[in-house]
């Protein structure tokens, strides 16, 4: 690497860190020069596991004074068993036909083309739009 850089000049980074050439004991002049820093780091690096472990333990909910609790009737197998009145039933009836306007996707205009054709002849389409990217 170039050493003209300013950190370098300073003496900022030890040159084993900066160049392919490891030397140990710059490494140790390294450590021995900022070790509060590293101890600091790893304090740091602890307490945010320590807040992230206490941040995804699970809730617990605490029911108020006299609140009362009810139970679900479960069948023989486990079971639960919901009644529902035709009108009920009839929200959740899905339409049988469904009308989808692909006019515009995107912003663009939906276009079929020939994509390709099968070993019989067949031509098959696909569905492409078309819109300036611009």
């Amino acid at each position: 690497m170039v050493e003209s850089s300013n950190h370098l000049k300073n003496g900022a980074y030890p040159k084993s860190l900066m160049s392919r050439n490891f030397n140990p004991t710059d490494m140790k002049k390294f450590i021995a020069q900022n070790w509060y820093k590293l101890m600091i780091g790893t304090s740091l690096l602890m307490a945010s596991f320590g807040f992230m472990i206490r941040s995804v333990t699970p809730a617990v909910a605490q029911a108020t004074k006299g609140a009362t609790t009810k139970t679900v009737p479960l069948g023989t197998d486990g079971t639960i068993t919901v009644k529902l009145s035709q009108e009920q039933l009839d929200l959740l009836k899905s339409k049988k036909i469904q009308a989808v306007n692909i006019e515009q996707v995107y912003g663009g205009e939906a276009a079929a083309y020939a994509a390709y054709k099968d070993n019989n002849g067949y031509t098959h389409y696909s569905l492409g739009i078309d819109r300036d990217p611009w």
